[in-house]
């Protein structure tokens, strides 16, 4: 059954990696405009088909999360349209995916080296090429709820063009490249690979001009070479930076502080963020109730600006600020399960991306992009690597 392993794999890669091509292929050359939804539906068949009997225990498991949820559903539905709560949840359906399916992914990244690579060059190559061309899909827009939706976000930061590459946006470009970067540094050993890896990287991300994610490859840098020193006191500087990050990525959009200056941070997008964008959404929360269940499930995003009202919509621009408006106080349990694997684990891999997620977050939302939320499930719900490539079980009890 490999090749339907492999298929399994090279979905989920294309899907991630080169969305910006394949909604120009599905939409502009086989003007099939449904496809689109094809990832998503993709993922629900393959949860249906392979877990829905981990679902019933994880369900019973967990129930009380499940009920906390469907609490706030229905708390949302009373002030929300539908519209805008239902796609909130379909934003969500790559991390359902991910998280019942996390042990056979973080397998695939020790065993697909080669596809690791691979993937990286090409991803790295079209970040570079939008930068001094452009591709056919730049601008170009498809439907999506009745909405026209763009294929690659063409726009700008201080007169400077944001370049995508092969991906929807610039700052999923820089997310993007730095993960298959840190998936590239777990699995090669080689130092001169690594550095020449890492200093593609730096200029794609540079590029990009997505400066917090700029940030979180430095502070992976010095870890990394940290780690390739082996000093002991590697591992206290990881538990205090992800303290730190923790504190500022939750602090900031509170309102506790107005007057900061972040190295590399400090200009007007972070200014407009900290004195404008958070307390307009901090100041949405009006009642007790709204800060225990918070503003609604697709209150701050996109849901909110393509399907709600345009007068309270605010892309969020920081990880817990979009976790706390849409799904209230669990926001401090989901940072609480990433303090706690990462200062537990030992896996590089880890580290890296919960550096990467906290100080991308300070100003990003983070988990309205798929692999974001791949990444988010690695980070939370990591423990130790599956000794098995892709075992699934089936209702017969056996494997492939």
């Amino acid at each position: 059954m490999s090749l339907i392993k492999n298929i399994f794999i090279y979905f989920i890669i294309v899907n991630l990696f080169f969305i910006a091509p394949l909604h120009f292929l599905y939409s502009f050359i086989l003007r099939s405009e449904f496809l689109n939804y094809s990832f998503a539906g993709g993922l629900v068949i393959l949860i249906i088909f392979y877990k829905k009997q981990q679902i019933a225990k994880i369900i019973t498991q967990h129930a009380w999360i499940f009920c906390y949820f469907i609490i706030v559903i229905l708390y949302s539905l009373l002030f929300e349209k539908y519209e805008v709560v239902g796609f909130f949840l379909y934003e969500l359906i790559p991390f359902y995916f991910f998280a019942l399916f996390k042990d056979d992914l973080a397998e695939t990244i020790t065993t697909y080296k080669k596809t690791i690579a691979v993937t990286f060059i090409v991803s790295a190559s079209g970040i570079i090429y939008d930068y001094y061309f452009d591709f056919p899909w730049k601008a170009l827009t498809f439907s999506a709820g009745g909405r026209d939706v763009e294929l690659s976000k063409n726009w700008t930061a201080d007169s400077v063009e944001r370049v995508a590459g092969l991906f929807r946006s610039s700052d999923q470009a820089a997310a993007g490249v730095i993960f298959l970067c840190v998936l590239f540094l777990y699995v090669n050993k080689n130092l001169i690979a690594n550095h020449i890896v890492i200093i593609i990287t730096f200029f794609c991300v540079y590029i990009t001009t997505t400066k917090t994610a700029l940030v979180a490859l430095i502070l992976i840098y010095i870890l990394y070479v940290l780690e390739f020193l082996k000093l002991k006191f590697r591992g206290y500087l990881t538990n205090w930076l992800t303290a730190s990050m923790i504190v500022v990525v939750i602090f900031l959009p509170l309102g506790l502080v107005t007057d900061l200056k972040i190295p590399l941070l400090d200009n007007y997008s972070f200014r407009d963020r900290l004195v404008n964008e958070w307390p307009f959404v901090m100041n949405q929360f009006e009642s007790f109730v709204q800060y225990i269940l918070g503003l609604g499930m697709g209150s701050v995003g996109a849901a909110q600006i393509i399907f709600g009202q345009s007068k309270l919509a605010s892309p969020g621009d920081n990880f817990f600020l979009f976790l706390y408006g849409n799904i209230g106080i669990m926001a401090f349990g989901v940072f609480y399960m990433i303090y706690k694997n990462l200062k537990n684990t030992r896996e590089t891999i880890t580290i890296y991306l919960g550096i990467f997620l906290l100080s991308y977050g300070i100003t990003y939302g983070v988990l309205e992009s798929p692999l974001n939320l791949l990444i988010l499930t690695l980070v939370a719900f990591h423990t130790s690597t599956p000794q098995n490539l892709l075992i699934i079980e089936n209702d017969e009890g056996s494997y492939y």
